[in-house]
């Protein structure tokens, strides 16, 4: 009598579903490794691109930095350049504004950098002088940054001679630079150095 093998054995089967299932398992962990540095990778674009934007930014406004004092809300004069770590401000100092001959007032602007629960943030007025209601826009540049340090250089040829945040005075002097340092995710300690 002849048997009918039309079918597949229990054996072979069982084979059948021990390679699938290695395959699956490889081809979800490659899937998995794929998917975590796609995350990954863009998490570090969207960090980078806020660094850029944050320097482009700074670099801006201390390109068009003005030695000018200011008159504060309550009619105090105070300095061109302030750095006062009790109201967490890294630096305020005056720098030119956008010119529009529509407005007649002053084109000089204030522009003040915080530091505030690991984010900074850029505030800027549209007249320096705020003895009235000066309008201000407050702006996050950057979140997640530990480890701030920011070197006011004072002197012009490059001499050690500097204050920093947050360890300063109130007053300082008008510096000849900027250094900043800090940390964030996704990279190592940046440095930025600006000339004024």
């Amino acid at each position: 009598m002849k048997q009918n093998n039309d079918g597949f054995t229990l054996i072979e089967l069982m084979v059948a579903l021990a390679i699938f299932s290695i395959l699956a398992a490889a081809a979800y962990s490659a899937l998995n490794t794929i998917l975590f540095q796609k995350n990954k990778t863009a998490l570090i674009a969207t960090t980078l691109m806020s660094l850029q934007n944050a320097h482009r930014i700074v670099s801006a406004d201390l390109f068009t930095v003005v030695n000018r004092k200011i008159n504060d809300e309550y009619d105090t004069e105070q300095p061109a350049f302030v750095s006062n770590k009790a109201d967490n401000i890294i630096m305020e100092f005056s720098r030119a504004g956008v010119v529009n001959p529509v407005i007649q007032n002053s084109q000089i602007q204030r522009a003040v950098y915080l530091y505030e629960d690991e984010n900074i943030y850029r505030i800027l007025y549209s007249k320096a002088d705020r003895i009235d209601n000066t309008t201000k826009r407050k702006r996050l540049l950057l979140s997640g940054v530990k480890e701030l340090k920011v070197e006011f250089l004072l002197d012009s040829e490059g001499k050690s001679k500097s204050t920093t945040f947050p360890h300063y005075s109130k007053k300082i002097d008008y510096p000849a630079g900027i250094k900043i340092s800090f940390e964030i995710d996704g990279f190592d300690k940046l440095e930025w150095l600006w000339n004024i």
